[in-house]
This record gives C-alpha cells, structure tokens and sequence, in this order.
C-alpha cells in the first residue's frame, strides 16, 4: 500500500522516456501485487493450544462426562499449526458419575411406574428394579445400601461363584448373574440410597422412598339429621399417611360454604342441614403409592314436632265440634219425643 505513493514521488523527480516508462511498469507491479494481497484470507495467528506433533485423527475419549468436550476444528492452508489441532480435554470432576436407573414393577396400587434416576417413590410389597449399563464379563460387583449410620452390603457376584445375598435380604432380593441387574421386595424399613459398585467404578446414589399403601376409608357419623339440625361426618383411615383428602356429595366435587366446613380435611361438617342435603357423600383418600374411596347415605327427615301442637289442635277442635253436634241431637230428640 506505501508503493504507490512512493512511484508518484518517483514519477515526479525522474528524467526522459526511460524513466517513465520503468515507473509505469512499477506501478503495474505493485498494483498487481496489491489486488493478490486483498484476494487471499488472512493467516490466522499461531494458537498457543496447538499441538507440537502433528496427528491423523483427534485424540481418543479419554474420561466420560455428560459434558461436551472442548475441542477446536483442524485449521486451515498455511496455519503455523498442523494439520489436526485440537484443545486439551477437561478432565472429569470425581463427583461426575453414571446414574443408577430404577423403576416399579407392574402391578403395584397406583404407584408411578416410570424409571427414574435420583429419587423413586415406590409401596411397601412392591418390586422394584435397578439396573446398571452392561458390563464385561468376569467383574466382581456388589450392590449396597446406606441410611444414616446404617450401611449394608445387599448382594454380591464373584465370576465362577453364585451370586451372594445378604442374610438380611433373603428372600427379598434377587441378583442377576446376566446384566447384574437387583430386584427388590419392598418393605418399609428399606427406605434408604442404594448404589452399584464394581471393580473399576461406582454409580451414583439413589434415593429410594417407601410409602405404606392406603387403606379403604371409613365414615363414620349419624346417617339421619333433621332439617335445621347439624351433622358431622368422619374419613378414617387405618392405614398409611393420607395426603390429600377429598369430598363428594352424589358424585360431585363439594366445596366449603355457609353450610359446609371442612375441619383437619378428614370431617365434614353441615349445619343448618335442609332436605336437599339428602345424598351419598364420598369420601377420597390418596399418597403417592395409592387411591381409595368410601360412600356414605346421609338422610334428612323433616321434624314431626315442630306440627303437633298444630295436630292437637285440630284433633281438640274436632272433639268439641262432635261433642257439641252429639248433644244438639240428643236435645232434639228429647223433645220429639214428648
């Protein structure tokens, strides 16, 4: 880009035909040179992250991480680089470690039976399943179990032995010598973390929680009220811990009003009950393992003794009118007959 100012400064103090024709054949250089210059892609600056040898193909996965690795494309003609250079990879944090799928095998109540992969909620007396990805035959592996200050070691599978279970979990547990996979017979202590372990690695922890299944409900209360009167009607449950309750009256959602209160979820509370109060009330119960319900018939007579004193008299009217007829009849007669 300095060249041509510098051949008009040339062209200015030159003398004779030569030297302009030497100064125009200059310019016609440099103006060449200039347009190659603007035509070729800039040289990127040597990468401090390049590698010194050159290689063929990217380095091998050397740790799996659900993290993508940091790696850079290989640069293009005329790079300082070579031809393949790539980013040193970020080394795994030891806290990074494979997840420990489970589910809950069919049936079981109304439990979810999803997989999942940190927390799995799940009834007493069900199955479940934890499984682990495949791996090589001939590895020792073991599953293990911690709460609290409570650690236990379920199972464990030596090549060339049967599978081991623990005293503890005989008759509840079951090792597959085939994918390692443990199935287990849920009772309500087994709450806890549970984990695989083999030779090389160890999956994370799952949290495994227990829920006791619901009972069938019971209302109880009185099944007759007068109208006007107040009434109360009992959801109980014997057992397992009810996380939501709910009402129903001849099929539909009640709600609380003037007439309805709803106390500790589990009563249900009318006052001033009138005739269209009448109905089978249900009562809903639910966890997360389990669904239940009951039905109740609730009655609302009218009072017959707000009407007897009105009964009475009538029925007194009714006697003095027959006894005052009966003697009108009498005196009639009585003189008729004299």
């Amino acid at each position: 880009m300095l060249a041509l100012p510098l051949l008009v400064l040339l062209a200015s103090t030159g003398t004779g035909p030569a030297a302009g024709l030497a100064v125009r054949e200059a310019g016609c250089e440099a103006k060449q040179a200039f347009r190659e210059m603007k035509a070729a892609p800039p040289q990127p600056p040597a990468s401090p992250w390049c590698c010194l040898k050159p290689r063929r193909k990217p380095p091998p996965e050397i740790i799996p991480s659900p993290a993508p690795l940091l790696a850079r494309e290989p640069s293009q003609g005329g790079s300082p680089c070579p031809a393949a250079c790539w980013m040193p990879v970020r080394p795994a944090s030891p806290a990074l470690r494979s997840s420990l799928p489970a589910r809950t095998l069919f049936p079981c109540y109304s439990a979810d039976l999803k997989p999942v992969s940190e927390v799995l909620v799940s009834a007493r007396g069900c199955t479940v399943l934890f499984s682990v990805e495949p791996r090589a035959a001939g590895t020792t592996v073991s599953w293990e179990y911690e709460s609290g200050a409570r650690k236990e070691l379920i199972a464990t599978f030596v090549p060339n032995k049967s599978a081991e279970i623990s005293r503890a979990y005989v008759g509840h547990a079951r090792l597959s010598e085939m994918d390692f996979s443990l199935q287990l017979v849920l009772r309500w202590w087994d709450g806890g973390f549970y984990r695989f372990r083999s030779e090389s690695e160890a999956t994370g922890w799952l949290e495994l929680r227990v829920v006791e299944p619901l009972s069938e409900p019971e209302i109880l209360g009185n099944s007759f009220v007068e109208v006007g009167g107040d009434t109360k009607l009992y959801c109980n449950v014997l057992e397992g811990q009810v996380d939501l309750y709910w009402w129903k009256r001849n099929g539909e959602l009640l709600m609380e009003s003037n007439g309805l209160q709803f106390i500790h979820n589990n009563t249900l509370e009318i006052h001033r009950a009138l005739m269209n109060d009448t109905g089978y009330y249900t009562c809903i119960v639910s966890n997360a393992v389990s669904h239940n319900e009951t039905s109740f018939l609730l009655r609302v007579h009218s009072n017959d003794k707000a009407f007897l004193p009105i009964i009475l008299v009538f029925v007194c009217i009714g006697l003095l009118a027959g006894i005052f007829v009966w003697c009108r009849l009498r005196s009639s007669r009585d003189d008729s007959s004299r």
